[in-house]
């Protein structure tokens, strides 16, 4: 029996032809013969985008498959992107040369054309298989969302929701299925292919497509069940054969209409797993300048190198003068091509994000390959697809246009990056060793930052299932402003809360799965009502140390003894003491007083923390990433107060973390000498100007040893952080984020100068490391007293006259180096710091003091389960 000979049709667009030819591969492996029929326009495209090695025989087959082409009914010079003329032109002069070219075929001998396969959006080739008595099968190369949406056109006029031109009778949003995303009336696809004026022709194109698809004995679909159940239940005879992307080894060639400009894995091979921004908008998409160098500020704007595929044809009237002036600017760490092997680029490991315009062949490969979406559609069915991967499948987040419809650089580089989390995290982690079943509400914004950091794109975080809530500002809105912030969420989250735990319950009703228990962070005690409103037991997580939860508590006996006006302003200076044992507070250093921001912020978070004071005793228990051994006056203070510190990841899991780790730091440390390297970071808020990263870095340098800094993406410009990079060179290393854990737990590293942030004291104690001090804000002033002058494992970094803060004042870089050099020279602070760090780990091991307390918390819980 002869095999048979398939006849390929696409719709003339490139997102339309690589997954038809791609099915068409896999025909070909099973042994079926193909001829893909492409228009003449894109005929050449195809063969001139192929390797210029490939041989003369490839012009007519391409890995087994014949190449053919017929004309589309437009001149050369006419635009094939206006989709109302080529849809017009194509449906009108195609079917004849599509008959010509089936009776050419069988009449030069070659074998008989017995099935046609053709794009669910070429309706009227089924009609010229009818008439040829050609067996017909429709290929769907997009979403079957976006087919079902055509589809239901019938009963969409029928209820009202369009008229019978395709245009919405009303605003709103509907779904056509349970489990299939929700779409709005303003989103219909065949009102978003191009302008107004050519929507008739192509709603009128649908409509007869959705006809012509019954001569077709099989449709199969460029997607899979598991991604659109929904959708496969409301058309079960649907086939889904996808993701249809390359081979294993991305050898055969898959249709492109550009030449692919291979030199950029080369470049991404230079870079750090889960580094690289990718940018690419597909073959139509086209912005305007002012669009364009947004989006180019806003790659530089995020700080992270990036590869950007800017197709010949991208932007309309921008001035290649101003692009090369950018590419001067950011120099090495963005690459810009023309085209790319997007399949390769997506596999490849440098690869951290994808900022699309969310065509399906796109969606595809981003979820093949795990990569998290920034989504910018564009038009036609991208925004159904948009609405699957950041309301479905929840693996990104859409940039939100400003009021006149421009994504500003603010907003790219907000969505592209994002503590409080990584210690709650860690704790989470260890709840689900113990049988604890945990979700982990975030805010909608650090929700996307977590997922973008991770290796894999899955919403359940090795066991702890990722969920999120808004926190009521607008996409553009600064939240460092930490008043801001905290007015903002103290309204509007504990609603989106109580709403989250109703649907929760109401889906595990009947189950296990009901929500038992709140912990919230201390910080956010306005969870605790809510969990009374609803019946959940409550605690309370305290990220910070126990002396700093001690100064909040105690807050009404400071305002009594006159330390403290009701407004939390100091009434006298001075350093005092809130228990024996505990470090000495100055007057000047009050958290709440320090936060970030201006002084004009300071009400609105003092009152927030005496909230948080009144709404604490709703919890039946407080659990604090501190070690009782660490801070005996404080747990003295508030002996309910359980320790299980330090919570530092050990285990490889992650810990939330919001920015992608720059793995290659630790080969690099690997090539050093034992304890000699310095290790400086400053956390997730701390900010010095360039001023003082200049002097920070010429002192590095003066110490002629080797350095580790980990300068945070965002924090510094391109032009700055090339000139850090070479003032390091040749003996330090500049990195983006490091795996903070891993790299004081490595034996090359010597010091750390720190902000001192309680995560990064907690894990140099783990870690045996001695501290240089230079604390920013909030508690870290509080927390450079214990390390300098409690457990004396660091030295504090004098401030230039006095007492202020490290964001006016410029520490020098002799002061820089003679800090560095008194601390590796102090043998008594590095031998109390190993010290410190066998506490640590007594206290976490086998019958320690944290293990106990941890057991005891989950016993509480447990207790409630049963």
């Amino acid at each position: 029996m002869a095999a048979p000979h398939v006849l390929a049709l696409p719709f003339p667009a490139q997102g339309h032809v690589i997954p038809l030819m791609q099915l068409s591969h896999r025909l070909v492996e099973h042994g079926i013969e193909v001829t893909f029929v492409n228009t003449e326009a894109n005929h050449a495209l195809v063969l001139g985008a192929m390797p210029a090695d490939g041989g003369a025989g490839r012009a007519s087959s391409l890995d087994g498959i014949h190449l053919v082409g017929v004309p589309d009914g437009l001149a050369d010079g006419d635009d094939r992107k206006d989709l109302g003329k080529l849809v017009d032109a194509f449906s009108r002069h195609m079917p004849g040369y599509l008959e010509e070219l089936v009776l050419r075929i069988e009449a030069s001998g070659g074998t008989k054309i017995s099935w046609l396969v053709a794009d669910g959006g070429m309706g009227w080739a089924f009609e010229v298989a009818k008439k040829l008595g050609i067996r017909a099968a429709c290929f769907w190369p997009a979403s079957l969302a976006f087919l079902a949406s055509m589809l239901r056109i019938p009963q969409l006029i029928q209820d009202g929701v369009i008229d019978d031109k395709g245009w919405p009778k009303r605003q709103e949003t509907f779904q056509f299925a349970p489990g299939m995303q929700p779409l709005h009336t303003s989103r219909l696809p065949w009102n978003n292919a191009g302008a107004a004026e050519d929507q008739p022709v192509i709603f009128q194109l649908v409509v007869r497509n959705n006809e012509a698809k019954k001569l077709a004995e099989v449709t199969v679909a460029n997607s899979f069940r598991d991604a659109e159940p929904g959708a496969f239940e409301l058309y079960p005879d649907i086939l889904p054969v996808g993701p249809l992307l390359a081979d294993l080894h991305l050898e055969k060639p898959v249709g492109q209409f550009l030449p692919e400009d291979a030199r950029c894995l080369g470049w991404l091979d230079a870079h750090p797993s889960r580094s690289v921004v990718y940018v690419a908008f597909g073959s139509f998409t086209v912005f305007d300048p002012r669009q364009f160098e947004e989006l180019a500020l806003g790659l530089e704007l995020t700080g992270r190198p990036f590869l950007w595929v800017v197709r010949p044809d991208f932007a309309s009237g921008f001035s290649k003068a101003w692009l090369d002036e950018f590419q001067r600017r950011v120099g090495g760490s963005g690459l810009i091509v023309s085209w790319c092997p997007q399949q390769q680029v997506l596999a490849h490991h440098a690869v951290a994000c994808f900022v699309t315009h969310c065509g399906w062949n796109s969606t595809m490969e981003g979820v093949r390959n795990g990569v998290p979406f920034v989504c910018w559609p564009y038009f036609t069915d991208q925004f159904q697809n948009e609405s699957y991967i950041c309301n479905v499948w929840r693996t990104g987040l859409a940039v939100v246009p400003g009021a006149d419809d421009v994504v500003t650089k603010e907003e790219l580089s907000g969505k592209v990056e994002r503590g409080h989390v990584i210690p709650m995290m860690e704790l989470s982690h260890c709840l689900v060793e113990h049988g604890v079943k945990v979700t982990f509400v975030n805010t909608e914004l650090n929700h996307g930052l977590i997922l973008g950091a991770l290796a894999s794109t899955d919403n359940k975080l090795a066991g702890i299932d990722m969920v999120s809530v808004p926190d009521g500002l607008g996409s553009g809105e600064d939240r460092k402003d930490l008043a801001r912030l905290t007015d903002s969420f103290s309204k509007v989250m504990p609603v989106e809360l109580e709403k989250l735990i109703g649907r929760i319950n109401a889906d595990a009703r009947g189950s296990e799965s009901i929500i038992s228990w709140l912990i919230a962070d201390v910080n956010m005690a306005w969870a605790f009502p809510v969990a009374k409103r609803l019946g959940l037991r409550a605690a309370g997580f305290c990220p910070s140390s126990a002396a700093m939860f001690a100064t909040r508590i105690k807050i009404p006996e400071m305002i009594r003894d006159g330390v403290l006006n009701e407004r939390g302003w100091p009434r006298r200076r001075g350093a005092f003491q809130l228990a024996p044992a505990m470090p000495h507070i100055d007057t000047s250093e009050f958290s709440w007083n320090r936060a970030a921001g201006d002084a004009e912020g300071q009400p609105v978070i003092f009152q927030l923390i005496l909230r948080n004071n009144a709404a604490t005793h709703l919890a039946e228990t407080i659990v604090c990433n501190s070690v009782e051994e660490l801070e005996p006056g404080a747990f003295a203070l508030f002996p309910g107060v359980l320790p299980v510190g330090p919570l530092c990841s050990s285990s490889g899991k992650p810990a939330g973390s919001f920015w992608a780790e720059d793995a290659s730091c630790a080969a690099w440390l690997d090539a050093q000498p034992a304890g000699s390297v310095v290790y400086v970071a400053f956390g997730s808020l701390a900010g010095h100007d360039a001023a003082q990263l200049v002097e920070l870095a010429e002192g590095l340098a003066l110490t002629a040893r080797p350095f580790l800094w980990a300068i945070r993406p965002g924090s510094a410009g391109q032009e700055l952080l090339g000139r850090l990079r070479a003032l390091a060179a040749p003996r330090g290393r500049v990195a983006s984020w490091c795996p903070q854990r891993r790299v004081l737990a490595h034996p090359a590293v010597a010091c750390f100068v720190t902000h001192c942030g309680w995560n990064s004291t907690m894990e140099a104690a783990a870690s045996g490391v001695p501290l240089l001090c230079w604390p920013y804000f909030t508690d870290q002033f509080l927390n450079q007293n214990y390390i300098c002058d409690v457990w004396r494992t660091g030295i504090k970094v004098p401030r230039p006259g006095g007492g202020g803060g490290g964001k006016t004042r410029i520490v020098g870089r002799e002061v820089v180096r003679e800090k560095v050099e008194e601390l590796l020279g102090d043998e008594g602070t590095k031998a109390r710091a190993l010290a410190l760090r066998d506490l640590a780990r007594r206290a976490v091991g086998e019958e320690g003091s944290s293990r106990r307390n941890l057991e005891r918390f989950v016993d509480l819980m447990r207790g409630s389960a049963s």
